[in-house]
């Protein structure tokens, strides 16, 4: 098809991560909502006649988690090798320098910046993922209201003249999940939440004491890791448990599976190195590894331990009003 016989454009803001992506596309007489990932999509079709509402909530918005995950990975792989190869530093510390800033500048519009577009129709309410930007939402709702003021006609300067939405339109767009599910959800979002905590306070403490005893005797350094870690794993599984069953918490879901099998990597070579009573990375592995393999696998397990856990603790933060009210079981 010619670009001029196409019969869409593209309205500002579009959700584009490893995995997710949402756009919005403007149509004669209808919008477009397409979502999805990048191995399939789904679209939606909204008329300019059948709208009623566009609210624009402001809220912490992430954007696409990936760039959470990936940046921090990378940043802590860069200083890695600036310290190691001080003769070729400038370049890594460039590039950690990058994703800092980077970071900090997403940080900032997730804050300040974020909010939450949603389309309500007659028989449902819609959310618009790829507006997560204000400035992206205002934007491609000026272009939207032009074009619904042209098929409904301008709004009344007396608004309180239109007539109130019937009793069974506003039980469906109010529409509450029963609180037990609300309650469950929130459960294993807390529950989330400390195994996160747990693993990040893991990650921090081997960072502080790379290459160092934790206790003066080993035994009691393995029985101090071996608890951490089966804490860690007990309330990953708890979680589980209780998100399962719902659907909007699926990034969450996911993120739980990686720290699960972080874990059981983990636990794989606290088994081998239990001879020894120790759980530090350095001596989790058999001695008859290289030593440069042993080197990079201390880094990478004190990398992956933080990045997850941040990545979590941020995942449930940024959605913790919509977590705290429950909205998730109506998944």
């Amino acid at each position: 098809m010619m670009p001029d016989q196409f019969p869409y454009k593209r309205l500002p803001g579009r959700l584009m991560g490893f995995i997710r992506k949402a756009s919005l596309w403007e149509g004669a007489d209808h919008i477009l909502l397409i979502t999805g990932t990048r191995f399939s999509e789904d679209y939606k079709r909204f008329a300019y006649r059948d709208i009623q509402a566009l609210i624009v909530q402001k809220r912490v918005r992430s954007g696409s988690i990936g760039i959470w995950v990936a940046a921090p990975f990378a940043c802590v792989l860069a200083i890695s090798i600036a310290i190691s190869l001080p003769a070729y530093k400038a370049i890594p510390w460039s590039i950690a320098g990058v994703l800092i800033a980077l970071l900090l500048y997403r940080s900032i519009a997730s804050l300040y910046f974020s909010c939450a577009c949603y389309l309500q129709t007659a028989v449902s309410r819609q959310e618009l993922p790829c507006l997560f930007r204000i400035w992206n939402a205002r934007k491609a709702l000026a272009r939207l209201r032009a074009n619904i003021e042209a098929a409904q006609g301008a709004l009344p300067d007396d608004v309180s003249a239109l007539h109130a939405p019937t009793t069974e339109t506003a039980s469906r767009s109010d529409n509450v999940a029963p609180v037990a599910d609300a309650r469950r959800a929130l459960a294993g979002v807390l529950f989330a939440l400390a195994a996160c905590i747990l693993l990040l306070v893991n990650g921090g403490i081997s960072l502080a004491y790379l290459g160092k005893p934790l206790f003066a005797h080993p035994r009691s350094e393995y029985i101090w890791n071996i608890a951490l870690t089966f804490l860690e794993g007990a309330a990953s599984i708890a979680s589980l448990l209780y998100i399962i069953r719902f659907r909007l918490l699926r990034p969450l879901r996911n993120l739980l599976f990686c720290l699960l099998g972080f874990v059981a990597v983990r636990s794989y070579f606290i088994l081998i190195g239990s001879r020894s009573y120790s759980l530090r990375p350095d001596a989790m592995v058999m001695s008859s590894l290289p030593i440069a393999f042993r080197y990079w696998m201390l880094r990478a397990d004190v990398a992956v331990a933080i990045v997850l856990s941040l990545t979590g603790i941020i995942l449930i933060l940024v959605n913790w009003q919509e977590y705290r009210r429950g909205d998730v079981s109506n998944a």
